[in-house]
């Protein structure tokens, strides 16, 4: 069994980076608790369907109105690998091991609205919204870490190909949003979004297959690898000839997207809601570069090095060995480089939601969420408290199991109604108090100008 190792001298730095490193993201941008607080006007953003009410005009300010950040790390928490031995700490490889799943991802996104707004016209409501979305996935598998701890003498990998290969999509992009929902009766009420997308920078592994594979009679190691990586704005974008309105405005990237939401009120106490959110794409052609595997089905094994060359020949240097077998690996496992346009889809998300109203302003919900990334199929669930006081305070709490975590406690409030409303929400709370035990940090806050407009009365009332 692998035992811990002391990491005596670890300053308080160095643990801070590794919890941040460990903490960097994962699944989703999801917004559980923000879906049953319908009062604050960003619950939209989870189905188009929702508004705050029929006679409410909501302003949102530049990087004041919605600011969302989401950390999360599915296959292991910093408690996993860095553990307590009375004043040492103790880096606990073997353990965090043990935690991980075939296919772990870390992800960070950050959202942030330039500007938002939304009013009411009769049975409608209308909402307009440009934001700036940076989403970032980082996926890695068990095999790869398992190889880098312990080798290539693992009895349980010799003769099998392990997987070393990680993905790596990032993208930076903004959307300009206009939605519209109507009430098409007492029941129902529909909801769409449509999103025009302007993409700034991307950074897409659309094929990254390495292995490498132990032979178990003379452990040669044969290396397999197909690489398909497509950039956009990384390289020139800020190089010496930089303009702001170039980058800003006249990029090449562009797509589109679409919401789609319900809500039914089955009678007086139940009501049902759903919603696909992000389902688009952005077709990258500005500063585009392309690296691509000459050979898909290329092979290399590496046999070791003969030691009885160095022995009967003095000339002969190990530098020289190692440089031309290495030379040997990059002509067969050449990369080429090109600049063609590519497409990238969104991360589309589904929320189904179930709510039954205890009494007139407590309410009980149920809520199921899922997205799928790369052929990998990461759902939620969420049970869920709100409370309305007044026109002026919402809170809401959750319990919520998600990214292979199931201790989350989040919470949400909204405070304030005309003129202005604050708002905060959080997935899970033990991310905030106790960051090393969580896989998922995640808040999401802001500040609403809220205008409340009344409906003419008619003249036969006012006699």
């Amino acid at each position: 069994m692998l035992k811990p190792f002391p990491l005596k001298k670890l300053s308080s730095l160095t643990a801070i980076l590794i919890l941040l490193l460990s903490q960097h993201v994962a699944s989703a941008q999801q917004d559980l608790t923000l879906y049953n607080m319908k009062s604050v006007p960003q619950s939209m953003y989870t189905n188009p369907s929702f508004r705050p009410s029929d006679s409410t005009i909501f302003i949102g300010l530049p990087m004041l109105s919605s600011e969302y950040f989401n950390f999360s790390n599915n296959g292991f928490k910093y408690s996993d690998l860095i553990q307590h031995d009375g004043d040492s700490l103790m880096a606990n490889v073997a353990n965090m091991l043990g935690k991980l799943a075939k296919v772990n991802y870390i992800t960070l996104s950050y959202h942030t609205d330039l500007l938002s707004f939304g009013f009411p016209v009769k049975k409608n409501f209308f909402s307009f919204n440009i934001s700036e979305n940076v989403d970032i996935r980082f996926g890695y598998t068990s095999d790869f870490l398992n190889f880098l701890w312990k080798g290539n003498g693992d009895p349980s990998t010799i003769g099998q190909p392990v997987n070393l290969a990680p993905s790596f999509n990032a993208m930076h992009y903004r959307e300009y949003g206009l939605g519209w929902s109507r009430h098409i009766n007492n029941k129902l009420t529909v909801g769409v979004k449509l999103k025009y997308l302007y993409g700034e920078e991307d950074v897409n592994t659309e094929n990254t297959n390495a292995s490498i594979t132990t032979d178990p009679n003379d452990f040669a190691l044969t290396a397999q690898a197909n690489i398909n990586v497509n950039t956009a704005g990384v390289i020139n974008s800020f190089g010496n000839n930089f303009n702001v309105m170039d980058y800003a405005f006249k990029k090449k990237n562009t797509g589109a997207a679409i919401d789609l939401g319900g809500t039914y009120k089955l009678n007086d106490k139940l009501s049902f809601s759903a919603s696909v959110v992000d389902l688009g794409f952005i077709t990258w052609k500005t500063e585009t570069t392309n690296y691509q595997s000459n050979d898909p089905n290329a092979t290399f094994t590496y046999n070791g090095i003969d030691l009885n060359q160095f022995i009967n020949n003095n000339s002969v240097q190990i530098n020289t060995v190692l440089q031309n077998t290495l030379d040997s690996a990059k002509n067969i496992f050449k990369v080429n480089t090109l600049n063609h346009s590519y497409t990238t889809m969104l991360t589309a998300q589904t929320y189904l939601s179930a709510n039954y109203q205890l009494l007139p302003k407590t309410t009980v919900g149920a809520l199921f969420y899922a997205q799928i990334v790369n052929n990998y199929f990461n759902p939620a669930g969420s049970l869920s408290l709100s409370q309305q006081v007044g026109r002026w305070f919402t809170a809401s709490i959750n319990y919520s199991a998600y990214d292979r975590s199931y201790n989350n406690i989040g919470f949400g409030l909204a405070l304030g109604s005309s003129p202005v409303q604050f708002y905060v929400t959080h997935d899970n709370i033990l991310g905030l108090f106790m960051p090393q035990n969580a896989k998922v940090i995640m808040l999401h806050f802001g500040m609403n100008i809220i205008l409340l407009h009344r409906k003419p009365v008619p003249k036969k009332a006012q006699l």
